[in-house]
């Protein structure tokens, strides 16, 4: 279920998180695990009053009423010309959402291609690229890369918070940057850099693989029963 207040009234609402979200703001994108679950469509225009551009359509809700028979279909005809629903065995699915991808994102596929093929300016789409691309650019995804780099570079055997508390306290660039990645990975901020505060920033990014310049990094840590703090590392688990 998702929960959230319904905009332009004091109200919340709460609704089957089986449904379809759609979140619409200035210059926003998902984060974390919901990267590689979202669809991002930019509004990109040339003027600096956008709301008073010519409008194909005046009144979108409306008009979607009126045309609701064509609508349904054409949106019929694209899933039901979907030749992946007569093979005797469909190729795996090739997003995270296989039963969607089967159904609906292989269909609009095959649509695209035949479109591009008697259109020169259309072109060919790809579910899974266009998944891959929002995952490639999403900002914790790019501050966890940035902090296994460095510490890889700097700790290539492991370390202990209180060595990378007293790293991050410094002035050098290398260490600025750190300290930047390390809450763009974690989502939060860094007021004070002791050792049990990176501690906890740290195993909230533990096992999480990343590819770096070829090789899939993961950070681990282990508990040290000593009262000595814990070790952490980094591991190179594939290529």
């Amino acid at each position: 279920m998702y929960k959230d207040r319904v905009l332009g009234v004091s109200e919340s609402r709460t609704v089957p998180a089986t449904t379809i979200q759609v979140f619409n703001g200035n210059n926003i994108s998902p984060r974390g695990d919901l990267a590689s679950r979202s669809l991002r469509l930019r509004l990109s225009v040339d003027r600096p009053d956008p709301e008073n551009r010519e409008f194909k359509h005046q009144d979108p809700i409306g008009w979607t009423e009126a045309n609701r028979g064509k609508i349904l279909q054409a949106i019929y005809t694209l899933l039901l010309g979907n030749p992946r629903l007569l093979a005797f065995n469909p190729s795996p699915a090739e997003t995270r959402f296989k039963t969607w991808f089967h159904l609906v994102g292989s269909a609009i596929e095959h649509a695209a291609q035949q479109h591009a093929k008697r259109d020169a300016g259309a072109r060919a789409i790809s579910f899974r690229e266009i998944f891959r691309e929002g995952e490639s650019g999403e900002e914790q995804s790019d501050g966890l890369a940035t902090v296994l780099n460095i510490l890889r570079a700097n700790w290539p055997d492991g370390f202990k918070a209180i060595e990378l508390a007293t790293f991050v306290g410094g002035s050098d660039p290398a260490e600025i940057e750190l300290k930047a990645a390390l809450e763009q990975a974690s989502g939060k901020a860094i007021r004070v850099a002791s050792p049990t505060v990176l501690t906890w920033r740290l195993k909230a990014l533990a096992d999480a693989p990343i590819e770096i310049e070829g090789e899939v990094c993961v950070l681990r840590y282990r508990a040290d029963t000593s009262g000595h703090g814990g070790d952490f590392w980094i591991e190179v688990i594939g290529h």
